[in-house]
C-alpha cells in the first residue's frame, strides 16, 4: 500500500474519532467539531506522510 494511503486512512480515522470526541465535549456543535477535525485530519496526514516518506527511502 502506498504511503499516501496509508497516511490518508490513518488521518480519516483519527478526524473521526476526534469528531466524536469534540462533539461530546462542545455540546452538539457541528461546526466547530468539523473544523477541528478537518484541521487536524490535515497536520496528521502530512506529517505522517512525511514520517513514511523518510522511513522508506
Amino acid at each position: 500500500m502506498s504511503n499516501v494511503m496509508v497516511a490518508f486512512l490513518f488521518s480519516l480515522g483519527a478526524s473521526a474519532w476526534i469528531y466524536t470526541k469534540m462533539m461530546k465535549s462542545n455540546g452538539g456543535q457541528t461546526k466547530s467539531a468539523l473544523t477541528v477535525a478537518g484541521v487536524v485530519a490535515f497536520i496528521l496526514f502530512l506529517f505522517l506522510l512525511t514520517v513514511l516518506d523518510k522511513l522508506t527511502n
